[in-house]
């Protein structure tokens, strides 16, 4: 099996993490053997509302976790590359601010693939999507 690289999007980090939606936390432990994870600074804004609102703090401790160095996400930060790249796509694409960075932080991370629930996603080539299941994933790493 090759190296792979994918982009978590904050919907499927959501989903790993609060609902069960197919991709549930242990699948994405057995992936990371095999695969490495990225996602951006914006994600743990992104994950955080909710949880914060409800008063979920637990939650919002579990999802902050995550993020912590050591775990096995590289957080991208939002750089000024990653804010140039973004107004790039957007200037090409109708995506809103927080897909642009989401996409741009991917593609600047050389990641394969971005696993996310958005089938309106526009992905530059080569970047994939990937339903956030743990039998697209298996595929996809599955693939040469």
């Amino acid at each position: 099996m090759a190296w792979r690289s994918a982009y978590l999007d904050a919907n499927a980090v959501i989903g790993a993490l609060e609902r069960d939606d197919g991709l549930q936390f242990s699948a994405l432990l057995d992936i990371a053997q095999v695969a490495d994870f990225y996602t951006s600074e914006i994600t743990l804004h992104e994950v955080l509302v909710h949880p914060l609102r409800r008063g979920d703090r637990n939650l919002a401790a579990a999802f902050s976790a995550w993020f912590d160095t050591g775990s096995m996400l590289t957080v991208v930060p939002v750089s000024r590359p990653v804010l140039i790249r973004a107004a790039e796509l957007r200037a090409g694409s109708s995506m809103k601010m927080p897909d642009a960075i989401h996409v741009a932080s991917a593609d600047l991370s050389n990641c394969d693939a971005v696993v996310s629930h958005d089938r309106r996603l526009h992905l530059p080539p080569p970047l994939e999507r990937l339903d956030p299941t743990p039998r697209a994933l298996d595929e996809w790493l599955r693939r040469t």
